[in-house]
């Protein structure tokens, strides 16, 4: 039996699979070796290259960048990688990049972007940006790859070309003399800007630059002038002198000066040509001749005196003004100083020293002074002096000139004015004293009658009696009014009226006004309507007291001049007002006899009516409009008028308000048995029947009252015993009302009584009296003659910010 040897095919194809795998294994390792020496190249390249390079990802954080992007920027690796790119960037750049960077992402190439980047010194550094976006197989982002080029250098010498470039063009165009390169056939390759103008008229240089000179100058003069540079050219000898050219601007002088050159790169044979011109050196000596013969003109023709002191003190020049002022010739004075004769007043050498010295040292360029100077003929005047000095090119005072002026007559009629004006304040001083005494002599009786009327009149009475009562209390309150309006003229004549700000409620400030006109509108049959705005804000900050005023006085002239029909009071909130603030328009309206059209100019003026003569209808003094347009004026208002004969008239006025930044806060109207019951009041009162009256109004309204005579005798009381308020008149024998606030609030009283409630109860109601009797210590001021209403307001708003001593 013969052996054989069998093979499996198995085997042979796994053997045939491993060499197969061995030799892929050898190529992928060569290729390997061959991968890591060219991404090792790669990586020298990398790190070596020139330009900087850098790798961001989708967030713009750092992956990479090479050497030289260290290098650039001072930063090592570590510095760098996995910072967002946005830190080394300026601020200003910083939100640039956030913004841009989706769309390079977008887009997947930038070319030539330029920006700044942050050195790690601090300093920037501007750079060249070129990048693409890397992506993977499926075109999704991968990174950026971006190279940049530290510009800096390049860019400051960039700029430094430029500056010099604009340097030279700059002294070019800078020079008096026209420059300008020409060819031998008359072409202009180059002119600055002042030949361009002389050439064109105007024009800048490109509009010449190219252009032949046949085109700016006659035939017969281009040719000689071409004929003139090609003789430079080919002789190559220069050319100056003086030449007068018609050009387009007009004829004109010209120093010129001929050169030969070779122009540009290709050294092309030219003529540079540079020209002064002399026209405007003549027209300048021309024009000087002439000004120096008008200022010789003015000089000597001049309503001041010209002098000039070369340093200071020698006379140089001496008008014939100067003649006239101080009597000396020119001829007596030149070459002198002022001090070898008598110019100035002894008494004012000092003086006049002292400002030519200012003006010597340089501190001061010029003053105005006045002083007093001696004429020739002894007799002392007053002048006013202008002096300037004209200093050298080293600062030194060369000489000053001098203006002066006889203000003789001037300095006379001032001090006439000032005597004048010093007489006119002494008369008003004595008015305002005139007027305070009156006020205190005709309201202290005014007082007494006045209360003992309100007293006759709380008792049972006739409906007769209560009539004649009611008749004679309107005259008292009548000629309390004329005097108070006496004492508001006074007042604002005077600019001592002032206007305060507080919060008041309009709505409440004109029903006011209708509640006190209401039984004057049912006596005469008039009707009395009052028209508010809803739109007017509730609360407002202004002077409620002058604004009552002014309408009681309008609404009242209209009640009085109008005989049937309405008088109607219309509040009008205007739109144009600004935040915070808000103008009302408030116009009184009637329906009476009007006003003749000759009347309306003096109808505001102090003491005019309407009517005049012995006819009169109406009472009053006239002063009720001209106090209110005053007033309306100091609230920052205005006030006109509208009136038709026999159809009425009306009366407007706006005042602006300032709004309240906060609600408003209820104050109740203190009813006169409730603040006063109870309550135990100290009046000091010198005059009888006023004491009297003030006294019986409290105890019918439940007060407890004890009345002395002098402010000693209330210190005395108030020590014995405690008082609610004391009721302080000001003008009282042994010790005024004044001395004895200002005793009771030292503690002279007792320390427990420094803190009782004082009210001056006065008829002191001149502007100031109130402010010096609160500086007094007193807490309020009530004018005379008292009214118990208001005097009960007083008293309440006294005891709510001091409540004195405790029930």
């Amino acid at each position: 039996m013969t052996g054989s040897t069998h093979t499996d095919p198995r085997d042979a194809a796994l053997a045939a699979c491993h060499r197969r795998i061995a030799q892929l294994e050898a190529r992928l390792a060569a290729r390997e070796t061959q991968q890591q020496q060219e991404t090792l190249k790669f990586q020298k390249l990398f790190e070596n290259a020139p330009l900087g390079y850098q790798s961001l990802d989708e967030h713009g954080n750092f992956l990479e960048v090479n050497q030289a992007w260290l290098t650039a920027l001072g930063y090592t690796r570590a510095e760098v990688l996995g910072k967002n790119f946005a830190e080394f960037l300026p601020l200003e750049w910083q939100d640039h990049f956030r913004q841009n960077f989706p769309r390079f992402k977008a887009l997947g190439e930038i070319l030539g972007v330029e920006f700044e980047l942050i050195h790690k010194d601090g300093h920037p550094v501007l750079v060249a940006f070129n990048g693409r976006i890397g992506r993977d197989a499926e075109g999704r982002f991968k990174q950026t790859h971006c190279i940049f080029e530290d510009i800096s250098e390049r860019r400051c010498a960039e700029e430094a070309l430029r500056e010099s470039e604009e340097r030279y063009r700059q002294v070019i165009n800078a020079m008096r003399e026209t420059l300008s390169v020409i060819t031998p056939d008359g072409t202009f390759l180059f002119v600055n800007d002042k030949a361009a103008c002389n050439l064109s008229g105007g024009q800048p240089p490109e509009a010449v630059t190219g252009r032949n000179i046949r085109d700016f100058a006659p035939p017969e003069h281009a040719q000689a002038l071409m004929a003139q540079y090609r003789e430079v050219v080919e002789t190559q000898t220069p050319r100056i002198r003086e030449v007068c050219v018609r050009m387009a601007a007009g004829e004109q002088w010209f120093h010129n000066t001929m050169l030969p050159i070779r122009y540009g790169r290709a050294q092309q044979p030219c003529v540079l040509s540079m020209s002064l011109d002399i026209t405007d050196r003549k027209q300048a000596q021309l024009a000087l001749q002439h000004a120096l013969d008008r200022l010789s003109f003015h000089v000597e023709n001049s309503p001041l005196g010209v002098i000039e002191w070369e340093n200071g003190r020698t006379i140089t020049l001496w008008s014939p003004r100067a003649e006239a002022i101080f009597g000396w010739t020119a001829d007596e004075v030149l070459g002198k100083n002022w001090g070898d004769f008598l110019l100035v007043y002894p008494e004012d050498e000092q003086s006049v020293t002292q400002s030519i010295g200012s003006l010597l040292n340089g501190s001061t360029p010029c003053n105005i002074t006045q002083n007093r100077n001696v004429r020739k003929d002894g007799s002392v005047i007053h002048c006013q002096w202008y002096n300037s000095a004209q200093r050298d090119a080293t600062g030194n005072t060369v000489s000053i000139l001098s203006q002066v002026d006889d203000v003789t007559a001037l300095h006379e009629a001032l001090a006439n004015l000032a005597a004048a004006r010093e007489q006119a304040e002494a008369a008003n001083w004595a008015k305002s004293e005139f007027l305070a005494n009156m006020s205190h002599e005709i309201r202290t009786p005014l007082n007494g009658l006045l209360g003992m009327l309100q007293l006759l009149r709380a008792d049972a009475l006739r409906d007769d009696q209560r009539e004649y009562v009611d008749l004679a209390i309107a005259s008292g309150t009548r000629l309390t009014r004329l005097l108070s309006d006496i004492l508001d003229l006074s007042q604002i004549e005077a600019g001592k009226m002032h206007i305060v700000a507080e919060p008041f409620t309009l709505q409440e400030i004109l029903h006011q006004v209708v509640e006190l006109l209401l039984p004057a509108s049912h006596q005469s049959g008039v009707a009395l309507k009052c028209h508010l705005d809803p739109a007017l804000p509730p609360v407002v900050i202004g002077d409620a007291c002058r604004l009552q005023q002014v309408l009681i006085n309008l609404v009242g002239n209209a009640l009085k001049y109008t005989a049937q029909g309405h008088v109607t009071i219309h509040a009008v909130a205007l739109p144009d007002s600004r935040p915070g603030l808000q103008r009302v328009l408030f116009t009184v309206e009637d329906t009476g006899c009007g006003i003749p059209d000759q009347m309306i100019g003096q109808l505001f003026e102090p003491f005019s009516q309407a009517a005049q003569g012995y006819q009169r209808t109406h009472q009053g003094a006239g002063l009720g409009l001209s106090i209110c347009k005053r007033l309306v004026g100091l609230m920052g208002g205005g006030i006109s008028m509208e009136s038709e004969l026999n159809r009425g008239t009306s009366f407007h006025f706006s005042i602006p308000f300032l709004l309240p930044k906060g609600p408003p806060a209820d104050c109740p109207e203190p009813r006169p048995a409730a603040v006063v019951a109870g309550r135990k009041f100290l009046l000091a009162e010198d005059d009888a029947v006023s004491r009297v009256a003030a006294s019986r109004m409290l105890e019918k309204h439940g007060g407890v009252v004890r009345t002395v005579e002098n402010g000693r005798q209330a210190l005395d009381a108030l020590r014995g015993e405690p008082f609610d308020v004391v009721l302080m008149d000001v003008q009282m024998p042994v010790l005024h009302g004044v001395e004895a606030a200002q005793a009771i609030r030292r503690g002279e009283a007792g320390e427990d009584r420094r803190g009782t409630p004082i009210i001056a109860m006065t008829a002191y109601a001149m502007a100031g009296d109130k402010e010096a009797f609160l500086d007094a210590g007193m807490d309020d001021y009530i004018a005379k003659p008292v009214d118990m209403d208001t005097l009960a307001c007083v008293v309440a708003e006294v005891l709510q910010r001091r409540p004195g001593r405790q029930r």
